[in-house]
């Protein structure tokens, strides 16, 4: 959301980077370490360089600049920034500070879990994915031990400076908060990042559900996680859906298991980064009401209109149907695969194939002409 502010942020003598053709997304803005495309403009097509984000560091004419990427956090891209941005501070004479905001463990696995479902990524219910699988699973990569992840940045740029992200800490939101500690102090920019403190909203229980179901659809049928993203994201249904409640995955009881979890290496971690002497990373309780605070949906849970709607979006979107024949979702039945996706051979009459095919495709004189017949 920084980019919305960026002419706000150069008046403060501070630049925002955006080397990247689609300004809200900064999880392509350093891709070019990765061999990952990232697009600048006025460049049309994705390219594969550094350079373009390192160009518009040495021409800034501002005194600071921020560069912020979810790949900073993810190990395997983490080792081809941190070796840029030493190239770079020697090349440019350039100082560089690291900042970071952490959140209790137990959101950013349920914020893993929606983004990986909205992405088209994630094929299981998150009840399936228990405390145990997202502690084990996300150690491994070193994300959810905040030591490992900082470790890098303070062994090769020295003190890095980083705060936990509850709600007792962030009354202003957490822009306010990020452009204190990068040492921006202005009422007015205060104002307009409180203002955007919405802009960034989970999706609801149905869309994400609905979202796991097409994902689920399009991997039966071959596609790769990357194929499916692209496909997943270009559906809306805002306007399908009647209605929709927030998403929360867990219980008090498991959030309270995820804390233990981690519990001895978030002490670790916040008595060497400076944060509390005493061990205490996050001091928010839990509330009473927290399992109230949310919860998913199943396919049962839509309307029999607002499941209709759906699936003519989905075969209007994509070409398929993520309904069965005793009308559960799981896109075992095919009316016609995105291109390149192989045909699910299965029996089915004729007459019916036909009469769904024409009525999905509104080819309403065509199918007067198959009547006449």
């Amino acid at each position: 959301m920084l980019h919305v502010l960026a002419p706000s942020l150069e008046q403060c003598g501070m630049h925002v980077v955006v080397a990247s053709g689609d300004h809200g997304n900064h999880w392509h803005l350093i891709g070019g370490v990765t061999e990952v495309p990232t697009l600048h403009e006025p460049c049309s097509n994705p390219v594969y360089q550094w350079r373009y984000v390192r160009d518009e560091l040495v021409r800034c004419s501002a005194e600071r600049f921020v560069l912020s990427s979810e790949r900073c956090a993810i190990p395997d891209a983490r080792r081809g920034v941190i070796r840029q941005l030493r190239s770079l501070r020697s090349e440019a004479d350039i100082e560089i500070e690291v900042v970071g905001l952490v959140r209790p463990q137990w959101q950013w696995a349920e914020s893993y879990w929606c983004q990986s479902v909205a992405s088209g990524v994630e094929l299981r219910r998150f009840e399936e994915c228990e405390v145990g699988w997202f502690a084990d699973r996300r150690l491994d990569y070193n994300e959810l031990d905040y030591n490992q992840l900082f470790e890098p940045w303070r062994d090769n740029f020295g003190k890095v400076t980083v705060r936990p992200l509850e709600t007792s800490q962030l009354p202003q939101g957490l822009l306010v908060r990020f452009l204190g500690l990068i040492g921006i102090h202005d009422e007015r920019l205060f104002r307009a990042a409180t203002r955007l403190r919405v802009r960034n909203p989970r999706l609801g229980a149905k869309d994400l559900e609905i979202r796991r179901l097409v994902g689920v659809a399009l991997a039966r049928h071959g596609v790769d996680p990357t194929r499916r993203a692209s496909l997943v994201d270009r559906l809306s249904f805002t306007s399908v859906l009647r209605e929709d409640w927030p998403f929360a995955g867990w219980t008090r009881e498991q959030a309270l298991a995820f804390n233990d979890l981690t519990a001895e290496s978030n002490a670790r971690f916040a008595r060497d980064y400076g944060i509390d002497d005493g061990g205490v990373l996050f001091r928010d309780e839990l509330p009473q009401d927290f399992d109230r605070r949310g919860r998913p949906a199943s396919w049962d849970d839509l309307s029999i209109v607002e499941q209709r709607a759906v699936r003519q979006h989905v075969i209007r979107e994509l070409d398929i149907d993520i309904g069965t024949e005793n009308g559960r979702p799981g896109g075992n039945r095919v009316i016609r695969p995105p291109s390149g996706l192989p045909i699910r051979r299965k029996p089915i009459r004729l007459a019916r194939w036909l009469a769904l095919d024409l009525w999905n495709r509104g080819k309403l004189l065509v199918a007067h002409a198959w009547r006449q017949q």
